[in-house]
């Protein structure tokens, strides 16, 4: 019985190195090593000279012996492979980093190469444009028939409808590009609002509507800025609001919204309020958007390009 239980034992250690040498060693191998442990016992002491306990010891022995050592082979396999592969992912990133800059510099170039191109363009429009409104001018001053007064006067309206377009354009493009400058001088910010408002005032009152202007008395007769600047926003915020209004009133308020803690510095806020239709809540997210109206159907009762706002924008974040 001794036998037969060493036997066992035997092939149950031959069959678990077996499974451990697997990977590395062929079958036929480990059916030759198999059969060269099988046959140990007997090169040492015979099986019947030996107690059950001698037995179990030579044969732990023997398995600790066939034990194969520790594989760090696979290990190191697999980390040089992970190592590879990472190097390969790092490349990789690499590259598309490199291309992703390559794109962004060409985007940058045709993006500056357009606001150029749009910058000369409207210079060299509004130059003859200008040319235009100086000989209606001329025009409009001699002798002419009610028909003949009525045809220029035509004229004049769309040659300063297209000047504005054109001026919108060249700011647009200018402040695309980071070209636009400031002006930085002492003015008259009352006569600045008044005067904007004067200039509109026939506009509103073709319309029917009364267009109140109110400076409040705690704002200084002098500032530092830029006077063009602010008459420019002042007046498309004020057609804005007389375009989209067709009855009650328009009112244009500036006031101090609050005082400086440097000395000269303050905050002032100039409000146009009207009593027009109004825009939808979806709409409002997009106002200030370039070339956006609400109202952008072909059959729209007002004109423009929708860029008026959205130089306002610009602007006054400047």
């Amino acid at each position: 019985m001794r036998y037969e239980l060493a036997a066992l034992a035997l092939v149950g250690l031959n069959f678990v190195l077996y499974v451990f040498r697997a990977g590395r060693d062929s079958i036929p191998d480990s059916i030759e090593k198999q059969s060269h442990t099988m046959v140990r016992p007997a090169q040492g002491a015979g099986l019947g000279e030996l107690s059950d306990a001698e037995l179990m010891e030579q044969t732990i022995a023997m398995a600790q012996e066939e034990l194969p050592a520790p594989r760090a082979a696979p290990v190191q396999a697999r980390s040089a492979n992970t190592e590879a592969q990472l190097q390969i992912a790092n490349s990789e990133v690499a590259r598309l980093r490199k291309e992703l800059l390559a794109c962004r510099q060409q985007l940058e170039t045709s993006n500056q190469a357009k606001s150029q191109f749009l910058a000369n363009m409207s210079h060299e429009l509004r130059t003859p444009m200008n040319g235009i409104m100086g000989m209606t001018d001329l025009l409009l001053g001699g002798t002419l028939s009610a028909r003949e007064e009525r045809f220029v006067n035509s004229i004049a309206a769309s040659s300063s409808a297209l000047l504005a377009i054109i001026n919108d354009l060249l700011d647009f493009s200018k402040i695309e590009s980071g070209i636009l400058q400031l002006e930085n001088g002492r003015f008259s910010v009352r006569d600045c609002v008044e005067d904007v408002c004067s200039s509109l005032a026939s506009a509103a009152h073709a319309k029917n509507i009364e267009l109140i202007c109110y400076v409040d008395s705690n704002v200084p007769v002098q500032m530092d800025g830029d006077p063009g600047r602010v008459r420019q926003i002042l007046h498309n915020l004020i057609t804005n609001a007389v375009a989209f209004t067709h009855q009650g009133e328009v009112v244009v308020r500036l006031t101090r919204k609050q005082e400086g803690k440097a000395k000269g510095k303050s905050v002032y806020q100039c409000d146009v309020q009207d009593t027009g239709e109004g825009i939808t809540p979806e709409m409002q997210i997009q106002l200030f958007d370039a070339f956006t109206q609400a109202d952008a159907s072909n059959t729209r009762g007002h004109g423009g390009i929708g860029m008026g706002l959205a130089i306002t924008k610009q602007l006054v974040s400047m």
